[in-house]
């Protein structure tokens, strides 16, 4: 049984906003598992006019971001965090395509990952942590019987490529327009944007998609929307006037999403 059969028997989640930090996800998930990254084809990364991630439907686009696993009592956390009851996210089971790896990262417990000095090494170009390192702190845990065990066997083993399966995205369809992030978000997907990328969410992906919306410097940048009518709303040009120097002088330009 390949890797990504096995997970799709579990709750796979797709993450691609600031749950990309691991932190945030052992907080918000203190029983999930690392199991890769992913790509979800076909929709596009936005910041809506709620100041939150999410992806919308757009063929000439896709989305990378890193998969858990979850459990039954951490979906509904999530749940609660997303927002499902209030109507801000809504839950879709869609298709992504997973790599299970680091090898030596699946299905560790994800506050372990984010404690344990390994998304240092992985940041810094070194060596993989060896297979097993780790908190030896034993979590309350609501998974069901044998899945300890299964997880523990996945340790070790690494897809060289991309499997389709399906995967559990928070979106939202009623919150589209293309916006700015709230200034607390800013930080929280900083966090995240350095987690995804040693984790090995391309550089590419996070500069085209991501960054239009969110600064590295959030202090010292101020970024507008802008659109020419409602047909632009999923095409916006972000404007991004940086200040430099004394603070006098400023760059601007001008970035088309597509």
């Amino acid at each position: 049984m390949s890797l990504a059969t096995a997970a799709r028997r579990r709750n796979l989640y797709f993450a691609y906003g600031s749950n990309l930090s691991l932190g945030q996800m052992a907080s918000r998930c203190p029983e999930s598992r690392f199991v890769g990254r992913a790509v979800l084809y076909n929709y596009r990364w936005q910041i809506n006019e709620r100041g939150y991630a999410n992806v919308i439907v757009d063929d000439n686009f896709s989305v990378e971001g890193l998969c858990y696993l979850l459990s039954e009592k951490d979906e509904a956390r999530l749940d609660r965090n997303e927002g499902v009851h209030t109507g801000a996210y809504e839950k879709a089971e869609l298709q992504v395509e997973l790599t299970c790896r680091p090898a030596a990262l699946i299905g560790r417990d994800v506050a372990d990952i984010a404690i344990d000095g390994s998304l240092e090494l992985l940041s810094n170009g070194l060596d993989q942590p060896n297979e097993g390192e780790g908190s030896d702190h034993k979590r309350p845990c609501s998974w069901p019987s044998g899945v300890e065990d299964e997880l523990k066997e996945w340790q070790g083993s690494e897809m060289k490529q991309g499997e389709m399966t399906k995967a559990l995205v928070y979106l939202s369809k009623s919150f589209i327009i293309d916006s700015l992030p709230r200034e607390e978000y800013v930080d929280r997907m900083n966090a995240g944007i350095g987690h995804a990328l040693a984790l090995g969410i391309s550089p590419h992906f996070i500069a085209v998609a991501i960054r239009p919306y969110i600064s590295s410097e959030p202090e010292t940048t101020e970024m507008e929307i802008e659109t020419t009518d409602a047909k632009d709303r999923h095409s916006p040009r972000v404007r991004k006037t940086q200040k430099r120097g004394t603070g006098q002088e400023k760059q601007t330009f001008l970035t088309w999403i597509r």
